[in-house]
Formats: structure tokens, C-alpha cells, sequence
């Protein structure tokens, strides 16, 4: 007789908070950056209950709330301030973009009143990266075209 042992690798914290939540049967609703003071970020990790409304929310440090957020497949939400002040802006064949404040593909915690253009430019360029992965060469060729004249548009404004 023949014993096998598979050798499986010990969880680690994260895994181990996807667990715990799983077993007490809540669910990961969200992971929000919410502000940074100094040179330090702040997060919130939000569990719900499948069917209440009410969420519980635990303050983490944004890197351990990111990680449990990809392995509980949770949204991240990024306080829109702290996109305008710190991201990167990501150039598609624009070349390096140095005298504009900089932006990033990530969901916005809210909406400016009227027509906010930075969400616009965010979502082409989300849509750019998914074009792109599909193979959707002409579709991304269009929307980065849209793109640029958007911020070009915003640059005369």
C-alpha cells in the first residue's frame, strides 16, 4: 500500500481572513483607500451579511485590504482625492505626460456634480486595457483616439 502525501501550502493572513469570513458566512463587500495623512494610507475593509444592509467595517493597511480584496474577488474604491493628488497617469502613445497632475485606471468613490471628466477618461482607459487583452486592436486604436481628444479637450478648458 502506497500512502501519498500532498504537500499543500500553509495559508497565509489573507487567506486566512477569506476563510474566517467565509466560515462565519459574511462577504467581503468592498475595500476603500481612504485617505492619507503624511506618507501614510488608510483603508477599509466592509463585510456584509449575503442579504442584510448592514456592513461592518475594519480599518487595514491598504496593501493587507488590497490583498483580501483579490482573493474574495471585492471591489477597491479609491477616494477621489487621493487619486487626484497622488496617481499616475497612464499615456497611450502620448509620450511622458510631465506638467499635468497625474491619474490611474480605478474606480472613483463619487461623482463631481455635472459632467466629471475624469471619470470619463478613466473608464476609456479601463476600456483601452480590456480592447487590448481581447485582442480588439481597432476598438482600442478608437478609444484611444477618444482619449486623447478628451484631454486635449480638458487641456483647453
Amino acid at each position: 500500500m502506497t500512502v501519498v502525501y500532498l504537500l499543500q501550502d500553509c495559508p497565509d493572513q489573507f487567506n486566512l481572513v477569506k476563510h474566517v469570513v467565509e466560515r462565519l458566512e459574511y462577504k467581503v463587500k468592498m475595500v476603500r483607500i481612504t485617505e492619507r495623512v503624511v506618507n501614510t494610507y488608510f483603508a477599509k475593509l466592509y463585510f456584509t451579511k449575503p442579504g442584510e444592509n448592514d456592513a461592518i467595517s475594519v480599518d487595514a493597511r491598504p496593501s493587507d485590504a488590497i490583498n483580501v480584496a483579490n482573493r474574495c474577488k471585492a471591489p477597491i474604491y479609491v477616494s477621489k482625492r487621493i487619486l487626484l493628488e497622488d496617481a499616475i497617469r497612464i499615456g497611450y502613445g502620448m509620450g511622458r505626460v510631465c506638467d499635468r497632475k497625474s491619474t490611474y485606471d480605478v474606480l472613483l468613490d463619487s461623482a463631481a456634480g455635472g459632467p466629471d471628466l475624469l471619470t470619463e477618461e478613466l473608464n476609456l482607459v479601463r476600456n483601452i486595457d480590456l480592447a487590448v487583452e481581447e485582442e480588439r486592436y481597432n476598438d482600442a486604436a478608437l478609444l484611444r483616439d477618444k482619449l486623447m481628444k478628451l484631454r486635449h479637450s480638458s487641456d483647453d478648458q
